[in-house]
């Protein structure tokens, strides 16, 4: 009995909680689906209420949950929170992923590639690079990161072809020439190869086989073969016959052979074997109309052909209808004009480069323009498209005066835009009423930041000193090539010293002039020359400019590009006139 005693009061404590009542039951935990519904704090808070091993893994999914719904807000607040848990390399890398998408949401751009560094080259991870790059403006970035996991079956896989292939070639070569990885450097010589004029003397299949030798079975571009073979032979279609349709002879028969020597030039540095036959069909013989010319180069088998030359006769052929071979023709129709789709429009057109001078001026901050322009078709047509672009840029032209280009005094003109005249005339209007002489020097207006000017040499030769004397010495001067004769001479140009212009590069550039020197008609016509070796270059590469819509070849007057409607743009190079000397100046105008 007295063994039994200690165990009753354990007995009766037992019995006491028995009849207590039970405490109220934790509430069930929350599924995924009623989870996401939650408003953030309580979704973050539900999570408690699941076992440990499952807290991490379902806080990430609540973190991702709201990164897609852009909740950003909750996603900065909780996701320090995670950064204490030890998670595996899986749920790691979502958890930098996370942090690189709040990053760039934030702006973070350069932040949020640091935090992706080392992740796994997936899906997820490559768009939030392509991303972080692109808000960076590195294209070459971008390219690699749309690159790197590219499938060439796929929509994102083309497209990212496409990018690579439509970048300048001389971005291609500056890249690949800093390129620190073999992987990489194949890319670009994949790309660089897959253009037109990179390996004339060879075809498509040994190009592409030396790309292979020198990179091996494990390059990631190896897939892409097959589409650069295509991308080449569809690019560089073999053309046997071109037609010229030049003046050679009557009164522009120095021009038509200068484009001609020009034609010849770019052949010479094709393989005999390649380049195609030419034959010249004369537009400068009165008996022969240009339409019948045409006809009979297309009967005769041109599977390319190049002009004519003038305006009225390039109206008159496709007044004339077809049939029509792939054709490059040297002037332009009127920009209301129709065009055949086998017509490019190509010509030395003096609008181009009056729209890029007022695209150089707003680049260097130029905002107020006094324009001085031929009282001619040709000064108005310069000024209209210098003040189109200019004003739609956020410029102001503050004055437009048109001379006389036959005079060699232009100090009305200047005066009157300057606003001299005025000054000058109040100043006699004082003398007059004093009865005596006033030393007084009558001050320009002062609303102007630059000068564009529209001329040819002799006339800008004439201009530029006169308007220093009129107290506008300080205004940059800006204009197209027509300033400058194309050869050097110091003597007479330097009063044009100062003047900022755009020109060709055969023009200005002396190692491109050597090669580009077809004997004393290049010399004396260097931009006509330039014209018939870039139709030529044209013409060889239609498909490539038709086929890649951002493409660009590297020319002798120019960047070309295809623009709507077949008409071909020209971006060029900018020169400064020092000591009487045109000295190229970096940058172009932006296009």
């Amino acid at each position: 009995m007295n063994a039994a005693r200690p165990l009753l009061p354990l007995l009766a404590a037992a019995l006491l909680a028995a009849c207590a009542p039970a405490p109220p039951d934790a509430p069930p935990a929350a599924g995924w689906e009623e989870l996401r519904a939650l408003p953030p704090d309580e979704a973050w808070a539900g999570v408690d209420r699941h076992p440990p091993e499952r807290r991490a893994g379902l806080r990430l999914d609540l973190l991702e949950e709201w990164a897609r719904s852009e909740r950003w807000d909750a996603l900065a607040a909780r996701l320090p929170e995670l950064d204490a848990l030890e998670l595996g390399p899986p749920a790691a890398d979502r958890r930098q992923r996370l942090r690189a998408r709040l990053l760039l949401r934030s702006g973070e751009a350069a932040a949020a590639l640091a935090a992706l560094a080392g992740l796994p080259d997936d899906g997820a991870t490559a768009a939030l690079r392509i991303d972080a790059y692109e808000r960076l403006g590195d294209a070459q970035g971008a390219l690699r990161a749309r690159l790197a996991r590219a499938d060439p079956d796929s929509a994102a896989g083309a497209a990212a072809w496409e990018r690579l292939l439509a970048t300048p070639a001389a971005r291609l070569q500056d890249w690949r020439d800093a390129a620190a990885d073999a992987a990489w450097r194949g890319w670009l010589d994949l790309a660089l190869l897959s253009r037109p004029g990179s390996r004339p003397r060879v075809t498509p299949e040994e190009t592409l086989r030396e790309w292979e030798l020198r990179y091996g079975d494990g390059h990631p571009a190896r897939a892409w073969l097959p589409a650069a073979l295509e991308a080449l032979r569809a690019l560089h279609p073999r053309v046997r016959r071109l037609a010229a349709l030049l003046p050679v002879s009557g009164d522009y028969a120095p021009i038509g052979k200068a484009l001609r020597a020009g034609i010849e030039a770019r052949m010479r540095a094709q393989p005999p074997d390649e380049a195609p036959e030419l034959r010249i069909y004369d537009t400068g013989d009165p008996e022969r109309s240009v339409d019948e010319l045409y006809r009979q180069a297309v009967d005769e088998g041109a599977e390319r052909i190049v002009g004519p030359f003038r305006k009225d006769a390039v109206t008159r052929l496709v007044r004339a209808g077809g049939p029509f071979a792939p054709t490059v023709s040297l002037n332009y129709l009127r920009a209301d004009a129709d065009a055949p789709a086998a017509l490019v429009q190509f010509g030395l057109l003096p609008e181009d480069e009056a729209l890029q001078a007022a695209e150089r001026a707003l680049a260097d901050g130029r905002r107020a323009a006094a324009v001085f322009a031929p009282a001619n078709d040709w000064g108005r047509r310069l000024e209209r498209a210098f003040a189109a672009r200019f004003e739609a840029g956020g410029g102001a032209v503050r004055s437009r005066a048109f001379y006389f280009p036959a005079s060699s005094d232009y100090a009305a003109t200047i005066k009157d835009a300057l606003r001299l005249s005025a000054g000058e005339r109040r100043r006699q209007a004082v003398e007059e009423a004093l009865g005596r002489e006033v030393v007084a020097q009558p001050a320009r207006r002062r609303d102007l930041d630059m000068v564009f000017l529209a001329g040819t040499p002799r006339s800008a030769r004439l201009f530029k000193p006169q308007l220093d004397f009129y107290r506008a010495a300080d205004l940059p001067v800006y204009a197209t090539s027509h300033v400058y004769a194309g050869t050097p001479s110091p003597l007479q140009d330097q009063d044009l010293d100062g003047i900022r212009f755009c020109d060709l590069p055969l023009v200005l550039d002396e190692r491109l002039a050597a090669a580009g020197d077809s004997g004393p008609r290049a010399r004396r016509l260097p931009r006509f020359t330039a014209l018939g070796a870039d139709a030529y270059l044209l013409a060889m590469n239609l498909d490539y400019l038709r086929l890649r819509p951002r493409a660009r070849l590297e020319g002798w007057t120019g960047t070309l590009s295809l623009q709507d409607g077949g008409r071909v743009f020209r971006t060029l190079p900018w020169a400064q006139f020092r000591r009487g000397r045109a000295v190229p100046l970096t940058g172009t105008a932006a296009r």
